[in-house]
C-alpha cells in the first residue's frame, strides 16, 4: 500500500507512557532509540485501541543494529562494527525464550519482546509495506520517539474495519488472523475478502519447506516443526492441517538457553550472510615475554604461544575469547605491563566447549597470528 505516512502534531503522552510501562520502563527503550529501531504492528494497534498488549515487535535498520541489541540483552561484550558494543541496561533483564527464521522470542514478567530480522527496514513505511491490515500499520520510531501511521490506520481502527494489502508477505497467515479478529468484533468486507483469497492464490508452494517459509516464524514458532512433513504435500493435505495448526501450537515448545554466539550464528545462517574471514579467530589473555614473538601461558608457566607457529593446549583445550574485549578482561596479573592479547586462529576440524556466553576452549589445533591492540576496539 503506497500512500504515504501521516503523524499528526500530537505528543501521544498517554500512549508513550502506556508502551514504557508495558516494557517495564524506559532503559530497554533507550536501548533500542540507540539501535534506531521501530516497534510497529500488533503493539501499536492495542495501545490505540485501549487493548492489552500481547508482543512488542521490534524491527531493525540493518544486521549490526541487531546484533547490538542481542549483544546487550545478552550481556555479552561482542566486537560490532561502527556500534558501542555494549548498552548497559543496568536492571532490565530479559530471558531468551526461543527463536525461529524470522524471529527472536524474549520474555519477562508480561512481556514479549519479539525480535523480527527476517528482513530489515529503513522506515515505517517499508514495514507496513509487508502488513496485511491497515489496523496493524502503525508504529513508534524509537530514535525520534514518535508514532508514525498509515493514513488509514485511526479510521480503520476506529471503524474495526479489516482493510487487506494485498502485497502482505504471508497471506495464508493473514487468512487466519482474520477469524481472530472477527472474535474480537472487527468485520472485513467481500471486496476484501476476495483480495486475500487472489492473495493466497498467486502463492505456489510446491513443497512442505515452501509452505512452512511463507507462513512460519513470526510468531515465536517455527512451523516446520508444527506440519506433519511425513506426508506427501499437497494443498488439500495443507489446508486440513492448517485446520490444526492453532491446537497443534499449544503443544509446541522449542529450544531455550541458547548461547548468543550460537544464536547470532544461526541468524547469520538464516538471513545467509557469509562468515567474514576472521570468524576462525580468536583472543586470549597471555603474558608478554622478552621475546615480542612468544608468550606465555597465564595458568601454565611452561607453555608458550608462539607467532606464526601451530598450537595444540591436548585434551583440554585452550581457553579463548571471540572479542578482544572479554578476553582483556579474563584476569589482571601482579605486573600490568606484563599482559596482552593475543590472536589464534582455528583449525577448521578444532572441538568447542563452551564455557558461559563468551569463554570457550577450543580443542585441536590452532595457529598464533600475535598481539592484537584493544585501545580502539568497539
Amino acid at each position: 500500500m503506497g500512500a504515504g505516512l501521516t503523524q499528526k502534531n500530537m505528543s501521544y503522552e498517554i500512549e508513550k507512557n502506556k508502551l514504557e510501562k508495558h516494557v517495564n520502563g524506559n532503559e530497554l527503550l533507550a536501548l533500542l532509540a540507540k539501535a534506531r529501531c521501530f516497534i510497529a504492528g500488533g503493539a501499536i494497534t492495542s495501545i490505540f485501541s485501549n487493548k492489552e498488549i500481547n508482543d512488542v515487535d521490534v524491527y531493525f535498520r540493518d544486521y549490526e543494529s541487531l546484533k547490538f541489541v542481542l549483544s546487550s540483552l545478552f550481556n555479552v561484550n561482542d566486537d560490532i562494527d561502527g556500534v558501542d558494543y555494549l548498552f548497559d541496561l543496568s536492571s532490565f533483564s530479559a530471558i531468551y525464550t526461543n527463536h525461529t527464521k524470522k524471529s527472536i522470542l524474549f520474555t519477562k514478567d508480561k512481556l514479549n519482546l519479539q525480535l523480527i530480522y527476517f528482513k530489515f527496514f529503513n522506515s515505517p513505511q517499508e514495514i507496513f509495506d509487508k502488513y496485511d491490515f491497515t489496523i496493524n500499520m502503525g508504529a513508534y520510531d524509537c530514535e525520534k520517539s514518535e508514532f508514525v501511521f498509515h493514513p488509514d490506520f485511526m479510521k480503520d481502527l476506529a471503524q474495526r474495519r479489516l482493510v487487506i494489502n494485498t502485497d502482505t508477505a504471508y497471506p495464508i497467515i493473514s487468512m487466519l488472523r482474520v477469524e481472530k479478529y472477527r472474535s474480537r468484533g472487527y468485520s472485513i468486507s467481500r471486496k476484501d475478502m476476495v483480495k486475500l483469497c487472489l492473495a493466497i492464490n498467486r502463492c505456489d508452494f510446491k513443497s512442505w519447506e515452501e509452505m512452512a517459509d511463507s507462513i512460519g516464524g513470526m510468531y515465536g514458532y517455527d512451523y516446520t516443526d508444527v506440519f506433519d512433513t511425513k506426508k506427501e504435500f499437497s494443498i488439500e493435505e495443507t489446508i486440513n492441517q492448517l485446520g490444526k495448526l492453532e491446537s497443534n501450537l499449544m503443544s509446541y515448545s522449542s529450544p531455550k538457553n541458547k548461547d548468543y554466539y550460537d544464536l547470532v550464528e544461526d541468524i547469520r545462517i538464516n538471513l545467509k550472510i557469509s562468515p567474514k574471514p576472521d570468524d576462525g579467530v580468536f583472543y586470549k589473555k597471555v603474558i608478554r615475554t622478552d621475546d615480542p614473538c612468544v608468550f606465555q601461558s597465564y595458568y601454565q608457566s611452561s607453555y608458550r604461544y608462539v607467532v606464526g607457529q601451530i598450537g595444540n593446549g591436548g585434551p583440554f583445550g585452550v581457553w579463548v575469547y571471540r572479542n578482544k574485549r572479554a578476553a582483556n578482561s579474563h584476569y589482571t596479573s601482579h605486573d600490568k605491563t606484563k599482559d596482552v592479547v593475543i590472536a589464534l586462529k582455528a583449525s577448521d576440524d578444532v572441538t568447542f566447549v563452551k564455557s558461559g556466553n563468551s569463554q570457550l576452549q577450543i580443542v585441536g589445533n590452532y595457529t598464533v597470528i600475535g598481539e592484537v591492540s584493544i585501545d580502539n576496539d568497539i
